[in-house]
């Protein structure tokens, strides 16, 4: 099927995902995609989620306390304490751990509370008021988080399957009113029903706030991205996230889809085993899949194909096309150099031909020189389509990254799969690492696939 000019962009751009090689038909649930979080990155998202968690707990609700007193030979009175507001919530030391097999930890230490509030009390015609503070002392909070994933959206989930808090100290300095030493014969009766309450009080704000606040925020990291009219990206999750003692992994599915006729490939993701390290915040793991998936979502669309027109041609060429529509061509082996780079929430590439070998495959006007054409579409791949190829691959296609995040200090490097070491071994060549440490490196190679891993500090 012939395409204008312009849209030899696309099928350019996909030239290099369609000459990634192809992968046998195995059943695996493997992902396309493994977003790793190290203790480096939770100790940075601990940071930033008990900045929320301590401006909810600055929220809670004091109700008014009011009793009785007795003392002796002067009857008995009344009392109320009213008014009250948290003026602080200090949360000084706090820490997310790695649970292996099971989620994430959560404590907090030597937390403080400051209140403030009004009292009153009456004993027969005598009526007396003021102000007192309170402090909350040697507070310890421990929670288990339980990560899951939502089968049918493909969402992360998260609920807080254990709470407990425990207070070491209340205190009550009372101030004002005639009255004021008789409360403070009572401030054990008062610390003790100040006690019970946030007891109960901060369970259920870190309970909620984990189900509504970091449940709601989990959910804008994208499932899903619209690439163009054709193709889309699911980064939906095919299994629970995992816990070891270094790090969490979620799996993600990692796959271009048809917009118009989604449907699984043929083929299936290969295992993937990130390396051993665990000095950045965050690692990300792509297969050869991610790309095989890609090329395969174009070519079935006809993104691949391409008309060659006169005006593509040099004018100086001895050359000239004189039909709209001369053949199909394809290409019959190709030595294509990538530059793969990112950016804070995108990967994007840069793409260069060293030669372009063509076949014929149907010709409406005869047979000719092949050659001379292919002489022809090697000066202008390079010179009219690849520059418009590369202002697309510079748009780049987004990384599973949720609201408000972007990665810094990114290093990129390229990886073997257990089936390519083996074929490296076979055969006496294997594919050579590359590390490209905060700038970017390129990708040159003719091997059938790449994995680029990608890490980063916020």
């Amino acid at each position: 099927m012939a395409r204008h000019p312009d849209n030899a962009l696309r099928w350019a751009t996909l030239l290099v995902l369609a000459t990634l090689g192809t992968a046998a038909v195995v059943t695996t649930t493997n992902p396309g995609v493994v977003a790793r979080i190290t203790q480096k990155g939770l100790d940075y998202a601990c940071q930033q989620g008990v900045a929320v968690l301590q401006k909810e707990l600055e929220k809670i609700k004091i109700p008014t306390f009011s009793g009785s007193f007795k003392v002796k030979h002067l009857g008995k009175g009344h009392y109320s304490f009213y008014s009250m507001v948290i003026r602080g919530f200090q949360l000084p030391s706090s820490q997310i751990k790695l649970v292996p097999n099971k989620g994430l930890d959560l404590s907090i230490r030597n937390a403080n509370i400051k209140i403030s509030g009004k009292w009153k009390a009456r004993k027969n015609f005598i009526k007396t008021s003021g102000n007192f503070d309170l402090s909350v002392e040697s507070i310890s909070i421990s929670a288990g988080l339980n990560m899951s994933f939502d089968p049918t959206s493909g969402h992360l989930t998260i609920i807080c399957s254990s709470c407990n808090n425990y207070i070491d100290s209340v205190r009550v300095h009372i101030s004002g009113g005639r009255l004021g030493w008789l409360i403070q014969l009572f401030h054990k009766k008062i610390e003790s029903s100040i006690r019970k309450t946030m007891n109960n009080k901060i369970c259920q704000v870190v309970s909620s706030s984990v189900s509504s606040r970091l449940q709601s925020y989990l959910k804008t990291l994208p499932v899903t991205y619209k690439i163009d009219r054709i193709a889309g990206i699911s980064y939906s999750l095919v299994a629970p996230p995992t816990a070891t003692a270094d790090n969490l992994d979620g799996h993600l599915k990692g796959e271009f889809f048809s917009l118009a006729h989604p449907r699984s490939p043929p083929f299936t993701p290969p295992a993937m085993a990130l390396p051993p390290d665990h000095d950045h915040m965050v690692y990300l793991g792509i297969s050869d899949y991610f790309f095989n998936t890609a090329g395969l979502v174009y070519q079935e669309a006809g993104a691949l194909n391409m008309t060659i027109t006169d005006d593509m041609i040099p004018k100086k060429s001895k050359f000239r096309l004189t039909t709209d529509f001369l053949g199909t061509l394809i290409p019959q082996s190709t030595n294509l150099s990538m530059e793969v780079s990112a950016r804070p929430d995108r990967l994007v590439g840069q793409l260069s031909l060293d030669k372009l070998l063509l076949e014929l495959k149907h010709s409406d006007v005869g047979s000719f020189s092949v050659a001379v054409l292919q002489a022809i579409m090697n000066y202008v791949v390079p010179t009219a389509v690849l520059p418009k190829v590369n202002e697309r691959l510079q748009e780049g296609f987004p990384l599973p990254m949720p609201e408000n995040v972007q990665l810094f200090n990114l290093v990129l490097q390229t990886h073997q799969s257990h089936r390519e070491r083996e074929r490296g071994r076979d055969t006496g060549r294997g594919r050579n690492r590359l590390h490209a440490p905060g700038a970017r490196r390129g990708i040159r190679s003719r091997v059938s696939r790449i994995a680029p891993w990608a890490k980063g500090r916020r």
